[in-house]
């Protein structure tokens, strides 16, 4: 087995314990001031507990505070804030806890703040609709591209929070985003869970237009075997959903590594 390239010496223990190891998008985040750990913990697990879509931000640096990445905040994830907050400083009495909504303004989580921050919060502009797809399997793509089962379930949670493509234009509005990820061993496939508001979508979705989808990414390596080249320490960073009468470049592999998948056909699975 011959190295081809490595692009990056990021460890994959990164890829597993932290979905979003880059910056997901449209995230407003929970930063602290004068706290420990355990009151970062305690955000998260109470967050998590209510179902809030919460996770760790990667640190840049060792001694970079920990930040929380929240995706969807309302109203009501506000007002669960500030009551945690409350909560905490019964034990810490000097915490502070910021929010930074996606459009980079910080806010200081208290009460004078939530009509400000609850005002600036993003509305949908149509129906927001929930969908879960299958999505790549173990494979060799027709350019000799190999994804193998172990690399895919390490791999697929790095899609969480990234970008969706409607052929080549992305769905940037607030509330389109890829909600989970994972493999699934019955299936033998990465299965994802799109929430999509966009009306366009949605009309094209409903009337079985988006005939499939592919993946974008980067490979930290690539093992040539054979004929075949298996890539490992896979990051994917974006999903294109794509019409019937849309033609976009698919299954290549660039000297830096950079991939896209076949395209992979549109399967909706019931919940």
């Amino acid at each position: 087995m011959e190295p081809i390239h490595i692009v990056s010496n990021v460890s994959l223990k990164d890829y597993i314990i932290n979905p979003c190891y880059m910056n997901r998008v449209n995230d407003s985040e929970l930063s602290f001031e004068n706290c420990t750990q355990e009151d970062v913990y305690f955000f998260h697990n109470e967050l998590r507990r209510r179902n809030v879509d919460v996770s760790y931000r990667l640190k840049e640096t060792v001694d970079a505070p920990m930040t929380l990445a929240i995706f969807g905040l309302s109203v009501e994830i506000l007002n669960l804030i500030l009551t945690l907050v409350e909560m905490r400083k019964r034990d810490n009495p000097n915490l502070v806890v910021k929010v930074m909504l996606p459009d980079g303004n910080v806010y200081e989580a208290n009460k004078q703040n939530i009509e400000a921050l609850s005002g600036r919060l993003p509305s949908p502009r149509g129906e927001i609709i929930n969908y879960k797809i299958s999505s790549l399997r173990p494979i060799i793509t027709s350019a000799r591209l190999q994804f193998i089962e172990t690399e895919l379930l390490l791999s697929a949670r790095t899609l969480v929070g990234k970008p969706i493509y409607l052929n080549d234009k992305m769905l940037e509005t607030y509330f389109n985003r890829i909600s989970h990820s994972d493999f699934n061993d019955k299936m033998s496939a990465i299965i994802v869970d799109l929430t999509i508001e966009d009306p366009q979508t949605n009309k094209l979705i409903k009337e079985g237009r988006v005939v499939g989808s592919c993946l974008s990414g980067i490979a930290r390596e690539a093992i040539k075997i054979d004929e075949n080249i298996q890539l490992r320490g896979i990051y994917f960073d974006e999903l294109i959903l794509r019409t019937g009468d849309y033609s976009l470049p698919i299954d290549f592999l660039t000297e830096h590594l950079r991939f896209r998948t076949p395209i992979i056909e549109f399967i909706l699975i019931a919940k």
